[in-house]
């Protein structure tokens, strides 16, 4: 009984070492104002490689709101081991970031995500949960309840792209203000 305790105990305690815990929720306006007051630097770039293993990347800078880069300038970063958001793919990316001994990375929990796909950034809009198993998969309830589900997914999908785009031109203006 002991040894099971203390095994679970133990899987407890790696887990919470080694993974992010994203559950708080914020408003967008508090959480954006606090990711503006924790980066170093807040850019608009263009993902130009990831590695293979997916632990680096290089960025070229688009657009610079908060920090010292320069247009076109390229830097290197790194994912979090544990936690998100990361960079696992090519194109444009708004990104949140600071410097952890000498490494570029990004603000965990953070708002940093891709133009193409800024929907995949889950944390400010919890996604509905599948219809339950209650109904048989081919029943009339279960398809309702999809198509419910589905609906929702493409109003969140719609919003994210919305939000991201807000959030730049906030941006623009704050930088235009502060030049």
């Amino acid at each position: 009984m002991t040894r099971t305790a203390i095994t679970i105990l133990f899987i407890l305690t790696i887990h919470n070492l080694y993974s992010c815990n994203c559950r708080t929720k914020k408003e967008l306006d508090s959480a954006r104002q606090l990711e503006y007051v924790n980066s170093e630097i807040i850019i608009l770039g263009e993902v130009i490689f990831v590695s293979s293993d997916q632990n680096s990347f290089k960025i070229k800078v688009l657009e610079s709101y908060k920090g010292e880069l320069l247009a076109h300038q390229v830097i290197e970063g790194e994912n979090h081991e544990y936690g998100f958001p990361n960079v696992y793919y090519t194109g444009h990316w708004f990104i949140y970031r600071y410097f952890e001994n000498g490494t570029f990375k990004t603000n965990i929990c953070g708002l940093s995500r891709s133009l193409k796909f800024p929907e995949k950034s889950r944390y400010f809009w919890a996604l509905p949960p599948p219809p339950p198993p209650l109904y048989p998969k081919d029943s009339v309830q279960y398809n309702e309840l999809l198509k419910k589900r589905e609906l929702l997914v493409n109003e969140y999908d719609i919003r994210a792209r919305k939000e991201v785009y807000n959030e730049i031109e906030l941006l623009r203006k704050k930088a235009s203000v502060q030049q």
